[in-house]
């Protein structure tokens, strides 16, 4: 399942640089993470088969099915046991009226 998302694209023509702003790709797949200056990132695979590091802050919302899948794929490879949420927690997340949060 592909995520779009936007971003601004640099080119680089001659010792000047050149920026195109609103450039959308569909972000194919997540095929790896890793931690830079404390920062999480993520390398995805664009429609373009083309690659591109992104913090995880960018990629969220709109990539985090995709996320999800690529941390618990890491974690069944490592033989770790599946995440799950509590019980109590699904039914208070159920009850929470959206009215009341703040933002």
């Amino acid at each position: 399942m592909a995520r779009l998302i936007d971003y601004v694209k640099g080119l680089m023509i001659g010792i000047e640089e050149t920026a195109f702003s609103g450039v959308s790709y569909s972000v194919v797949n997540i095929i790896a993470r890793r931690k830079k200056n404390g920062d999480e990132q993520f390398l995805m695979l664009l429609d373009t088969c083309e690659t591109s590091w992104r913090p995880r802050a960018t990629l969220l919302p709109t990539c985090s099915v995709l996320i999800k899948a690529f941390e618990d794929a890491q974690r069944k490879e490592l033989g770790l046991p599946e995440l799950r949420k509590s019980s109590r927690l699904a039914n208070a997340n159920v009850a929470v009226d959206e009215d009341e949060i703040l933002f």
